[in-house]
C-alpha cells in the first residue's frame, strides 16, 4: 500500500489521514507545531452550507450540501471510535432580515425549499430565539445547519491518527522539497528525509509557497485574514447559529460564544485590530443583545486558504506523485470529511471519477 507523506496536520490533514490508515496506507503527517495548527483552532466550527452560500447558482453549493449531509454519520463514528465528544450541533441557523429586499429573498427561498428552510415573522423569530434582538421583523430559519466544537474535532482527529498508527511529526523548521524527474523524490525537514510514494499538500494557507516545488508545480493559495471574538455569557444561552449582516454568532459546545468574522487580504499578518473587536461585538449585540455578555474574553485571528476563483483545488498536482487538498476559503471543517473520502479513494483506488473537474489543481 502507498507511503503518504502529508504536509499539514490540521482539521483536513488529519482527516485524510485517518481516512488513509483506514484504508491500509502508511502515513506521515508533518505538520507545523501541534496537530491542528493556527486556522484550524481558529475556525468557527460552522457547518453551514445555506447560510455561506446564498447564491443557489454558486458551483460549490451543491458539493457543500453533500459535505454537510455526511457530518452526521462523520460525527459519531469519530466519537464512537475515541471516545471523545466533539460538539457536532445540527441546531439550525437563523438569518435575519435586514430590509425587505432581504427579506423577499428569504420568503422566496424558503418557498423553494420547504424541507430545508422556514420563515419565521418576528414573533416566530423570537419564540425560537429568545435572544434575539428586539428590533428583529423577521428571519429565514435554515433547519439542518449545525456546528461542531472545532477543538474538540482536532483532538478527537489526533487521537483517532495516534490510535491507527499514523506518525505525526511536529516542527517549526520548513520542510524542503527535491524534486527529480517529474516526480518528488524526498522530504527533508529537522534532519529527517522521507522518500514518500505520493506528498498531498495540506497546509491550507501556507500551501502555495512549498520549499524546492518548482514554480509550475505550485498553485496560487494566498492567506486571508479573519480576526474573531469570543465573549461572555449573556442572559440567554443561543439555540442556532445567528447571521446578521455578514456577522455570525456561533454558540459552540464548552467554549465561549463565538463571532466572527472579518476579511482581509493582508498575508500573513497576524496582528489584531481593537476596532475590528469592537465592529464584531457590537454587531453581535445587534443581533442577539441577550446572548452577549458585557465583555470581549478573547480576540484572535486566522489565515484561511484562498484561490483566484474561490474554489478548492483538490486532486493531482502537475507531479506524478503530488496532490493538493487546499483553497477550502471558510469551510475547511464543513469540507473535511468529503475531501478525506476524495482523496482517500483517490491514493488508494487511483478513482477520481468523484473529484469535481472545476477543483482540479491544473486549471491553474
Amino acid at each position: 500500500m502507498s507511503d503518504v507523506l502529508i504536509l499539514g496536520g490540521g482539521i483536513a490533514g488529519l482527516s485524510i489521514a485517518r481516512a488513509l490508515t483506514a484504508g491500509g496506507a502508511s502515513v506521515t503527517v508533518l505538520d507545523r507545531a501541534a496537530p491542528g495548527g493556527p486556522a484550524s483552532r481558529a475556525a468557527a466550527g460552522m457547518l453551514a452550507p445555506h447560510a455561506e452560500f446564498d447564491d443557489e447558482d454558486d458551483p460549490l453549493r451543491a458539493f457543500a450540501l453533500a459535505a454537510r449531509a455526511g457530518w452526521h454519520d462523520y460525527a459519531g463514528a469519530l466519537e464512537t471510535e475515541t471516545g471523545t465528544a466533539i460538539g457536532y450541533n445540527a441546531s439550525g441557523a437563523i438569518l435575519i432580515a435586514n430590509d425587505q429586499a432581504e427579506r423577499a429573498r428569504h420568503i422566496a427561498f424558503a418557498r423553494r425549499h420547504p424541507q430545508e428552510a422556514q420563515w419565521l415573522n418576528a414573533g416566530e423569530a423570537r419564540h425560537r430565539e429568545p435572544a434575539l434582538a428586539p428590533d428583529v421583523e423577521g428571519a429565514l430559519l435554515l433547519v439542518h445547519e449545525g456546528h461542531v466544537n472545532n477543538h474538540l474535532l482536532v483532538e478527537a482527529l489526533t487521537r483517532a491518527c495516534a490510535n491507527a498508527g499514523v506518525r505525526i511529526h511536529r516542527t517549526n523548521a520548513t520542510p524542503i522539497v527535491q524534486v527529480e524527474a517529474a516526480r518528488i523524490a524526498r522530504v527533508d525537514c529537522d534532519g529527517i528525509v522521507w522518500r514518500p510514494d505520493v506528498v498531498i499538500v495540506a497546509a491550507g494557507a501556507w500551501s502555495g509557497s512549498i520549499e524546492g516545488l518548482p514554480a509550475d508545480a505550485q498553485i496560487p493559495v494566498r492567506p486571508v485574514k479573519g480576526e474573531m471574538i469570543a465573549v461572555a455569557a449573556g442572559t440567554r444561552p443561543l439555540r442556532h447559529l445567528v447571521w446578521r449582516a455578514g456577522t455570525y454568532l456561533v454558540g459552540r459546545a464548552g467554549l465561549p460564544l463565538a463571532i466572527g468574522a472579518t476579511v482581509e487580504d493582508a498575508g500573513f499578518d497576524d496582528r489584531l485590530n481593537p476596532q475590528s473587536a469592537r465592529q464584531l461585538f457590537e454587531a453581535a449585540k445587534r443581533a442577539a443583545p441577550a446572548a452577549i455578555g458585557p465583555e470581549i474574553v478573547d480576540h484572535w485571528c486566522g489565515f484561511r486558504p484562498g484561490t483566484p476563483d474561490g474554489l478548492p483545488a483538490i486532486g493531482r498536482g502537475k507531479l506524478d506523485n503530488l496532490i493538493f487538498a487546499t483553497g477550502q476559503y471558510r469551510n475547511g471543517v464543513l469540507f473535511a470529511p468529503s475531501i478525506a473520502g476524495l482523496i482517500a479513494r483517490l491514493i488508494l483506488s487511483d478513482d477520481d471519477a468523484a473529484l469535481p473537474a472545476a477543483f482540479s489543481p491544473l486549471r491553474f
